[in-house]
């Protein structure tokens, strides 16, 4: 297991650089910029679902280590694919200048291990979502790098041509550096939700609900870090952030199977102190909120 992530800030918000977007073809009412939106009700729409249309390149100023991409959903159908390049030169996402490429992966992998799903499903036979469970499904498409790249152009190339909807659309990217601790979270860490749906009680005592969608959360804690780790990855990271920042977040950035449920675009609820837990190693606590559009 791979020890949690916790992915920003996002160089796409940054205001002290310049993050520029490019190619592909999308609305002009649905633009690539609204990328940098944090509500996650705007989004980029493309033109249409072909593929010389559903890419993009980003263009970070300079170059930047990411050791995170992300992008919390879409509308990907359940054969789509993507594929994430970077490149130390404009345009250019070949040899010399290539400097990471994943190759072309699937928006939906196996997400049901053998003998959890009932025989006949439609997920029996292959682990993977339904069509119907695709068609609501909000699957991020991630990539972690086990050794971060150091690059300032990147190409997000999605392939969903047969896309019912005929287009492909996007609420939100992540490119982030982050922080995985040298040290993994302590027992105790955990995942949960939090309901957003409402209730009333007639007078003759029947509930009637609105129901919305569960919001994740999460509360990871590293207990005995290194001091210097403590101040300048913990401490900087709690006070970079804050509560109104967001922050790509992944439990386990291993896991493929189960990934898409143990990872959200978040903020902190709350901001956590950093204790000391010996004399010379501290304890850090994240609660995180899932960021809902």
């Amino acid at each position: 297991m791979a020890n949690v992530l916790l992915a920003g800030p996002n160089y796409v918000d940054a205001t002290f650089f310049t993050v520029s977007f490019s190619g592909g073809a999308w609305q002009a009412g649905l633009p690539l910029t609204n990328l940098r939106d944090p509500q996650l009700a705007v989004v980029a729409r493309s033109t249409n679902a072909t593929l010389a249309a559903t890419q993009f390149d980003v263009d970070l100023g300079t170059q930047r280590l990411v050791k995170a991409l992300a992008i919390p959903f879409s509308n990907c159908s359940r054969s789509a694919t993507y594929r994430i390049r970077s490149s130390t030169a404009a345009g250019s996402f070949v040899a010399p200048d290539l400097v990471t490429d994943s190759g072309w992966l699937d928006v939906y992998p196996i997400i049901y291990p053998w003998g959890t799903t009932l025989y006949g499903s439609a997920s029996w036979w292959d682990g993977r979502m339904s069509p119907e469970e695709a068609a609501v499904s909000r699957m991020p498409i991630i990539q972690v790098f086990a050794s971060p790249p150091i690059a300032r152009y990147w190409r997000i190339e999605i392939a969903d041509t047969s896309n019912p909807d005929g287009y492909i659309e996007i609420p939100r990217l992540v490119l982030a550096a982050g922080w995985q601790g040298s040290l993994n979270m302590a027992v105790g860490s955990g995942l949960g939700a939090e309901t957003l749906t409402g209730s009333v009680r007639s007078l003759s005592g029947a509930s009637f609900f609105d129901r919305r969608e569960a919001a994740r959360t999460a509360k990871i804690v590293f207990n005995f870090l290194p001091e210097d780790e403590a101040m300048a990855s913990a401490f900087d990271l709690i006070r970079t952030i804050g509560i109104d920042q967001q922050l790509f977040f992944a439990w386990n950035p291993d896991d493929t199977v189960h990934r898409h449920r143990r990872s959200f675009l978040a903020t902190l609820s709350q901001l956590a102190s950093v204790e000391s837990s010996t004399p010379d190693r501290f304890a850090a606590s994240f609660e995180l909120k899932e960021v809902m559009p």
